[in-house]
């Protein structure tokens, strides 16, 4: 269930088509002020034998560019959380998602880059895995991702998740 928390904004796409790029460090420390459209709850219509997922954003009111992402069930309670870090890197935005270890996987932040189609509509394209190492500094990320955010090689555009606003009932 927690790579479907991923492929929720990664939330965040495990099952698609592999694991985005992995860091042991944020892109930053939240630069990215969330916008009160993005805040609420998100269609989630990633192409997983799961179906369609549900998730709420939540932000972090004491901390600019932090949020929780929740998985909810069919009764709308949560099943899975996991933190979401905005960052700005020049006019970009990029998220990274935090996932503890486990038996497959290192504890770090998964990369994506935010793609606004609307108020009602997004899309996170991950970072492709090993574009740099699971090691590298923040301030490296962010000069790294500064130099090459605009060449189209660094993402996975076949693992692109969409997200749909739901409207309030």
């Amino acid at each position: 269930m927690k790579n479907v928390v991923l492929g929720v904004f990664i939330l965040l796409i495990f099952v698609l088509a592999g694991c985005p790029m992995q860091t042991k460090t944020s892109i930053d420390n939240g630069s990215y002020k969330i916008p009160e459209w993005l805040i609420g709850k998100w269609l989630d219509q990633a192409d997983s034998t799961a179906g369609p997922t549900i998730c709420r954003l939540i932000p972090d009111s004491k901390k600019t560019g932090h949020a929780m992402v929740e998985v909810l069930d069919s009764a709308g309670k949560a099943e899975e959380s996991t933190s979401l870090i905005f960052s700005t890197v020049g006019e970009n935005i990029f998220v990274s998602a935090f996932v503890d270890s486990n038996d497959e996987y290192d504890a770090g932040y998964y990369l994506y880059k935010f793609s606004k189609k609307s108020e009602k509509e997004f899309e996170l394209i991950p970072l492709l895995k090993e574009v740099v190492d699971y090691t590298i500094t923040q301030d490296s990320l962010k000069k790294w991702l500064t130099a090459n955010m605009n060449d189209s090689t660094i993402y996975d555009f076949s693992d692109i998740s969409k997200y749909f606003k739901m409207e309030k009932k």
